[in-house]
């Protein structure tokens, strides 16, 4: 009688143990399932390797006969770059008329295999941006970095470049800035003043060089307060932009109109000073040039882009709040067909050379149209 109980009592306890190993492997079959649906749902057809050689191949061709809209099948429905979108990016691609030279490549822009230059070549085209990739819906997509740039930005920050021509190090600060400025397209403004050559203004030793010290070049000025020389500090480009992009503006420039009469630019714009104290603010105005019809070429790189071609300032005087404020500028050049001017306001206690406590304050920008 006891050795059946005990037989009984064994036969329920492993009945047991059989259900909960039963019960384990049927959701280790769940998982395997659902693991192996997951991997087939989502997983792209094709490599990222063989995404970037379709979009040069493929996408050059969709280029070539402007077949925009299958040139956008690249693209997510959701992509985002710096401000701009899936339609923003069509409608740059719709506006040209591209011809059988039109071509599209691609080059890493960091270790990741995920970020890329993006070269777009044509006629009378030649741009650059930096994109992202990323799986969707069983195929890789451009995504863009998903940020939200304002093209119409409240604050802009203004790096001042000091080069020259025969350079050997320049080409590496320009490439740098560059860079900066694909992260930062619609509110960092990176310009170049070349110093005793071709490209100088007016006379040899421009007087921002001569504000800032006459440093050796490569040196470059970030929102005319911090300073770096050499080609040592160029990877503290990027970390210095990236934390004046987190300051809040402590001005507002608005409101910037303009004429154009051959060489001459008459224009004014709007300031909010808040509560920014007055005394020897000047403002500033200038023309650069995108990109100069000859490219010099200095240790194999082209470098010569963002070209200060004019410039002025003077004191602002009888301060009000909330005003108009007119500026007229004479280009000693004919005003480039790619010319941009940027007016922005900068605190001088000497103007003559550089003093602690001086500063950009904000700055605006426009393409110039005559």
């Amino acid at each position: 009688m006891r050795s059946l109980r005990r037989d009984a009592v064994g036969t329920k306890k492993g009945d047991k143990k059989m259900k909960k190993t039963m019960l384990l492997l049927l959701i280790l079959t769940i998982l395997i399932i659902s693991c192996d649906r997951f991997d087939r749902d989502f997983a792209p057809g094709i490599t990222i390797e063989e995404f970037v050689q379709l979009f040069e191949t493929t996408g050059t061709l969709y280029l070539k006969e402007n077949n925009i809209p299958s040139l956008m099948n690249f693209y997510s429905n959701n992509y985002l770059n710096d401000g701009m979108s899936k339609s923003g990016i069509q409608n740059f691609f719709s506006s040209h008329d591209w011809t059988e030279n039109a071509e599209i490549s691609l080059s890493n822009y960091t270790n990741s295999n995920s970020s890329f230059y993006v070269t777009i070549k044509d006629q009378s085209i030649d741009t650059t941006w930096v994109d992202y990739i990323r799986p969707e819906s069983e195929k890789y997509v451009w995504i863009g970095n998903q940020i939200s740039g304002i093209e119409d930005s409240e604050y802009f920050v203004i790096s001042q470049s000091f080069t020259y021509i025969t350079c050997q190090n320049c080409p590496l600060a320009a490439v740098k800035l560059q860079e900066v400025e694909s992260i930062y397209p619609y509110n960092f403004i990176y310009l170049k003043y070349h110093i005793n050559d071709a490209l100088s203004l007016y006379n040899r030793f421009n007087d921002e060089w001569m504000y800032y010290g006459q440093p050796n070049p490569p040196h470059t000025v970030f929102q005319g307060r911090i300073t770096l020389s050499g080609t040592s500090q160029l990877d503290s480009y990027q970390p210095i932009v990236d934390g004046l992009m987190q300051e809040n503006p402590e001005l507002a420039i608005e409101n910037l109109s303009y004429t154009v009469s051959d060489r001459t630019v008459e224009g004014s714009v709007d300031i909010d000073f808040k509560e920014v104290n007055t005394e020897n603010l000047y403002l500033h105005y200038l023309i650069y040039e995108k990109e100069r019809e000859e490219q010099y070429v200095y240790g194999g790189r082209p470098y010569v882009s963002n070209v200060v071609r004019a410039r002025g300032m003077h004191l602002l005087e009888n301060v009000e709040n909330q005003a108009s404020y007119s500026f007229e500028l004479l280009s000693p050049v004919d005003i480039p067909d790619d010319g941009y001017l940027v007016v922005w306001v900068q605190r001088m206690a000497n103007t003559n050379l550089y003093s602690e406590g001086d500063m950009i304050y904000n700055a605006i920008r426009e393409k110039i149209k005559e």
